[in-house]
């Protein structure tokens, strides 16, 4: 049976009765994580990585757009917006510690990171298509051949 990646998983409801991640659980989920941080804020744990942008409009529309992600799985983060900068913070307070459900929307978070030229409108969807259809190479032999002819 294949598993599934932290990306395609929903999160489910979190009780008190709950245990936090141990040491050991966070340590192989942080593996699917490339740039999340684990750090402890007013004694809670949490998962951390900031984004960075041209201005305060961007950072306040990728804000907006965790906000709406956050909204669809019934999963809150810490969202800290500066001028060019969003820190999102993602954390279970209600069980004290880590859970699953950070993992889950830390990688949605990059997903939606992955995808934010089209999301921001800086490229259109043809555009991103292409290039990663196209990636960038040199032009094929049969162009260069044709240079200087005329048709």
């Amino acid at each position: 049976m294949a598993t599934t990646t932290l990306l395609e998983q929903r999160c489910t409801l979190l009780t008190n009765r709950e245990r936090p991640l141990s040491g050991r659980e966070i340590s192989v989920l942080l593996r699917q994580l490339d740039r999340w941080q684990p750090t402890t804020t007013g004694g809670l744990k949490l998962l951390r990585r900031e984004f960075t942008f041209a201005d305060f409009k961007e950072a306040m529309l990728f804000a907006d757009k965790v906000a709406e992600l956050a909204n669809t799985q019934g999963h809150y983060p810490r969202l800290t917006i500066l001028p060019k900068k969003v820190i999102v913070e993602w954390g279970s307070p209600v069980i004290g510690g880590l859970h699953r459900n950070d993992f889950i929307m830390a990688s949605r978070t990059d997903d939606l990171c992955s995808r934010w030229d089209v999301i921001s409108g800086q490229k259109d969807v043809v555009q991103q298509a292409s290039e990663e259809s196209f990636p960038a190479s040199d032009a094929p032999s049969w162009a260069d051949s044709r240079r200087g002819q005329n048709t």
